[in-house]
């Protein structure tokens, strides 16, 4: 199971199930009682050397690491990658995208160019790459925080989507 961006009761938490097909997915909540382990993405990370190199996502997470160590961000692997890692049943084909997640906190200094910098490094990889940027307030589309300008940007809450002007306070 993942753990989805989704309102939850009290010790329960959002997951989503996954199945063979992207069609065979679910929706559900668990008590925390039950989950006996946990893998962040940032945990993944350690993992992606492990990606059958025939599959373009290989090359791009192994790009990707070095692009984030350069800036000293941390970040981690979602989506079938971070599935297929965290689990060892392979989710990737040959057109599957990499979905990662980069983790800022109050402390971390990148400017408006240096996300403008990361966001066409991971464009130019062999494969789609979907970045969102994880910061206190919530969960960013990179592609979008870039795109915006000065306009508001979509911020995935716990409490729903939200738009929010510069969420990153770096303009």
């Amino acid at each position: 199971m993942v753990v989805r961006w989704s309102p939850a009761g009290n010790e329960l938490v959002a997951v989503g199930v996954r199945g063979d097909d992207r069609v065979q997915r679910f929706a559900a909540w668990v008590p925390l009682s039950a989950i006996n382990q946990i893998l962040s993405p940032e945990d993944l990370v350690g993992h992606i050397d492990g990606i059958d190199p025939n599959f373009a996502v290989a090359e791009a997470a192994k790009s990707a690491r070095d692009l984030f160590k350069t800036f000293g961000l941390t970040w981690g692997v979602t989506g079938s990658v971070g599935f297929t890692l965290a689990t060892g049943f392979n989710a990737i084909h040959s057109a599957s995208d990499l979905d990662l997640v980069v983790r800022v906190s109050a402390e971390t200094v990148i400017g408006e160019r240096e996300w403008k910098h990361i966001s066409t490094s991971l464009a130019s990889l062999p494969c789609r790459v979907d970045a969102r940027i994880s910061a206190l307030i919530g969960e960013i589309s990179l592609n979008e925080y870039v795109a915006a300008a000065s306009e508001p940007v979509l911020v995935r809450t716990a409490e729903g989507p939200k738009l929010i002007s510069d969420p990153l306070g770096a303009r």
